[in-house]
């Protein structure tokens, strides 16, 4: 037997501990499933991301690896070499040894799976994401039908659910995150100890032990992604996520780049399984209202295939409205970002473009989208 190879009774003892981890890590998720989803959830972008979304009918799951701000992944991986730290201490040497080699994995583990990720929020109008993922409030808030929107990604065609797809509301609650990485290092650490009395030879401890910490940062890096430090939790996040095997790498993949970064992404093609997913679009409170009013009426008109939406007896046309902007709770968003003042609140209106159906004796798709003269009243264009 090569020296680097297990003993059968080795390698079954890792079977079960790897089967009875799936199931602490599952069991949280299991516990979303009957959660009900957002009537609507929102994705904001910038004027470009509208246009291309809309060009497109494409949305992109981004590799979690190289998110614009990879510090929320950092921040559940960090729970966890914490809690492994402290259940260590007082263990013996191998415990201390195995808990400090742990943390290799802060910085990122792309060798564990493939994680792909497209975030959404309950709110489509809320200061903090203006700011983070709008261009300082210049971009737009896309609401597509959650219900819908999430049966379209999960399942393909023919209603088979697709395992590598999983869809969730993220949770802000650290105390849950510890109890959860808690239950999986009480699993692992047995083990640990019990490396130095299996009469392996030095090469077969090293493989021993690569597994125990490829099996713990497996369901690591899987529990963090439904987490999220506290204070996010005004952004009321919803998750579509792709996770797939590290040694069976998604179909399909593509690649953009940014400043000394090539970043990974997957598609998913929302307007091909069903043009009506989308609901609404809000102008965020930093775009010169006019202008970004016309600017999405105009990306409708020119890339959004209302013609394709084949309902009987109905047209599509466009309602617009005013909307006062939500003031969510303040949150830092780094250390020294002016954005964190709590004093700052949302002064300003969000104008909604929400495609709607009617009788086709009813109204119809008007030339241009005409501005409210009050900043309280509804109106519905017509032609």
């Amino acid at each position: 037997m090569p020296d680097d190879e297990l003993p059968p009774e080795v390698q079954k003892s890792l079977d079960l501990l790897d089967t009875e981890l799936e199931a602490i890590g599952t069991e949280y998720p299991s516990q979303l499933q009957g959660t009900p989803t957002p009537p609507i959830i929102h994705h904001y972008t910038d004027d470009s991301g509208l246009r291309g979304i809309l060009q497109s009918g494409k949305l992109w799951l981004t590799d979690v690896f190289y998110l614009n701000d990879p510090s929320e992944l950092r921040y559940g991986v960090g729970i966890a070499i914490e809690t492994l730290a402290r259940a260590a201490a007082g263990g013996p040497l191998e415990q201390r040894i195995f808990a400090q080699d742990f943390r290799r994995y802060q910085d990122g583990a792309e060798g564990v799976a493939h994680y792909f990720v497209l975030s959404f929020s309950e709110w489509g109008n809320d200061l903090c994401q203006w700011r983070a993922y709008a261009d300082n409030g210049r971009g737009y808030s896309l609401g597509f039908d959650g219900p819908a929107i999430e049966k379209a990604f999960c399942n393909d065609a023919t209603g088979v659910p697709i395992k590598e797809h999983i869809s969730f509301p993220v949770c802000y609650s650290e105390a849950t995150l510890r109890g959860i990485f808690t239950k999986l290092i009480n699993k692992v650490l047995p083990l640990v100890s019990a490396a130095g009395t299996l009469g392996l030879s030095n090469t077969a401890v090293q493989t021993y032990m690569d597994h125990l910490h490829l099996s713990l940062a497996l369901q690591v890096f899987r529990t963090a992604l439904f987490f999220k430090h506290y204070a996010y939790a005004s952004e009321k996040e919803y998750r579509f996520m792709h996770i797939s095997p590290a040694n069976n790498p998604p179909t399909g993949l593509n690649f953009r780049s940014r400043p000394h970064t090539l970043l990974r992404y997957l598609e998913f093609d929302w307007l091909t399984l069903n043009p009506a997913l989308l609901k609404q679009i809000i102008v965020g409170p930093g775009t010169e209202p006019r202008m970004g009013l016309r600017f999405s009426y105009d990306c409708l008109k020119a890339y959004f295939p209302v013609i394709s939406v084949r309902l009987p007896n109905v047209v599509p046309v466009v309602k617009v409205r005013l909307s006062q902007a939500k003031e969510p709770r303040a949150r830092p968003m780094r250390p020294g970002d002016p954005f964190g003042d709590h004093r700052q609140r949302a002064t300003m209106l969000a104008l909604i473009l929400e495609p709607v159906l009617a009788n086709e004796d009813g109204v119809g798709v008007p030339a241009r989208p005409e501005l409210p003269r009050h900043r309280h009243d509804e109106h519905t264009t017509a032609a």
